[in-house]
């Protein structure tokens, strides 16, 4: 039951669903989250370590950096979540502007 409640905690922030919108699909490095999300490196810290702790994220060392990547056993899970309120993220301002941060930094 513990899990459970960390997992639904992770998710009503809407730092950590940020973060989660901007993994589906891709591994990003933390200074692509900071660059892509706009948020410092002590605040994404917390997020990425509590999504560690429920399972939503892993991490992979790439040279002197992390990459994150939405963990594998959560994967399906997290897609058909953000897919079943895409109609409201699509209005919201920060995954707006999230989502062309993250296109102008794929097109670098």
């Amino acid at each position: 039951m513990q899990r459970l409640v960390q997992f639904g905690k992770c998710l009503s922030d809407p730092l950590i669903v940020r973060i989660l919108l901007v993994l589906v699909g891709r591994d990003l490095k933390m200074f692509q989250l900071e660059q892509v999300l706009q948020q410092s490196r002590p605040a994404l810290d917390v997020r990425l370590n509590r999504m560690r702790q429920c399972g939503l994220v892993d991490t992979e060392p790439d040279g002197r950096w992390l990459r994150f990547h939405l963990a594998e056993r959560h994967r399906d899970l997290v897609r058909q979540l953000l897919h079943e309120y895409e109609d409201e993220l699509q209005w919201d301002l920060d995954v707006t502007l999230d989502a062309k941060r993250l296109r102008e930094l794929s097109s670098i």
